[in-house]
């Protein structure tokens, strides 16, 4: 019985062949796509696991022992990816799709800085970035203050708890030079929590 499988793995996406028989080997092959689904050369393409690493060409078959194996590709004009791999089946296509924009200089660091309205009764924040996995939570500091420092450049959700419920959102964009905010709560105990505007 041919079984066809589709995973993805952190924006990975390894499409494989029919499951056969168990073998202690599998014919694997590494395609790397653009954002499209355009082929892209990569000079550069490893795959390595707890026995070790090695480097392999382009859609060229090699065989690897079934397990789990991180594949790390780089190619010039796009963010590097290591991305994990579960080589599990007798032919195997690793897909990896790549990002463009890679940085040529050291990645920026950005903040979101300001104050919550004293007596609104927001304890504390929560962080979370809009297109990424970034999470963070802070209290809120004297007179109001807070801080997220060392963060991605870019879009994110700020959350504002008080006494275990949501008090209201807001939605801003972590710069390197930032403008202080100002928070107020939008929601009463019994509003559910939704975005405000920038």
């Amino acid at each position: 019985m041919r079984v066809l499988r589709l995973f993805s793995i952190l924006g990975v996406a390894a499409c494989a062949t029919a499951l056969t028989a168990a073998e202690p080997q599998a014919r694997v092959r590494v395609h790397v796509t653009d954002a499209f689904g355009g082929s892209i050369t990569a000079p550069h393409i490893n795959v390595s696991s707890v026995s070790g690493r090695f480097e392999v060409k382009l859609d060229e078959p090699i065989n690897l022992p079934y397990g789990f194996y991180t594949v790390s590709v780089s190619v010039p004009g796009f963010e590097s990816a290591n991305i994990p791999a579960r080589i599990d089946q007798p032919d195997q296509v690793i897909v990896v799709g790549l990002k463009l924009g890679a940085y040529d200089a050291p990645v920026p660091v950005c903040s979101i800085l300001g104050n919550v309205t004293p007596a609104s009764g927001v304890t504390r924040l929560r962080l979370v970035q809009m297109f990424g996995t970034y999470l963070a939570d802070v209290a809120v500091g004297e007179g109001g203050l807070f801080q997220f420092t060392s963060l991605e450049c870019g879009d994110y959700m700020i959350i504002m708890v008080g006494e275990g419920r949501c008090l209201g959102t807001k939605t801003t964009r972590a710069q390197m030079s930032p403008q202080r905010l100002a928070l107020k709560p939008t929601l009463t105990a019994d509003s559910p929590c939704t975005s405000s505007e920038r």
